[in-house]
């Protein structure tokens, strides 16, 4: 966790990202940032502890990026038809990120491959849910609570790896996994309409 500094730890969360770029995440410890911006060890471990704590920092960055992006994307939501929209818009940036830059859609892989991440990464996931959440239940409030919260984990992991496979292709079959995918997209909202709409109704009975 950083205390202080904040410069210096963001001098050491650039080097950082240049280590894991460049080598893997694992490459990523305090003496090598240090190193690479020219900090003294001593000083870094004041701020980021130790290794583990430097790496948590980065994926921490990396993660709060994500969400950025997709705040971004529900800003101006106003119906489910909005979200899938700007769903497949979130899933297009992604891919230009992924597909003009595979040194970071390698070091993404690996975050979200790492077992030491594990727990890191599932918080983080977690938060991107609960943001999408609170825009999806006030458009689907008849939606039982369970399939809502498991179609919005599954969605932003399979957003994820959509965008991160269709960018290992070429560009002809890497479009057209998007396309396909944001149809999916497209199908899984309208499933929730009819869902939200069946629900309503039967609630209308019970009344």
């Amino acid at each position: 966790m950083v205390t202080h500094r904040p410069d210096l730890a963001d001098r050491l969360l650039q080097a950082s990202g240049q280590l894991a770029r460049g080598n893997s995440l694992k490459a990523v410890t305090i003496d090598a940032a240090a190193a690479l911006c020219g900090a003294d060890p001593s000083e870094a471990r004041l701020v980021f502890g130790d290794d583990k704590g430097l790496r948590d920092g980065l994926v921490g960055l990396y993660h709060a990026a994500n969400r950025d992006v997709l705040s971004f994307a529900m800003r101006e939501v106003a119906s489910v038809e909005d979200f899938v929209r700007q769903a497949c818009e979130a899933v297009e940036h992604y891919y230009t990120i992924f597909h003009q830059d595979p040194e970071m859609r390698d070091v993404w892989t690996e975050i979200l491959t790492d077992r030491d991440m594990r727990e890191t990464n599932t918080e983080h996931v977690m938060r991107n849910a609960a943001g999408l959440y609170a825009v999806l239940r006030d458009l689907l409030p008849h939606v039982d609570e369970m399939e809502l919260t498991a179609t919005i984990e599954l969605m932003i992991h399979m957003t994820d790896v959509a965008a991160r496979w269709a960018a290992t292709r070429d560009e002809a079959k890497g479009r057209a996994m998007l396309d396909a995918f944001c149809r999916m997209i497209g199908l899984m909202g309208e499933e929730m309409v009819r869902a939200d709409a069946a629900n309503a109704l039967k609630d209308m009975d019970v009344l």
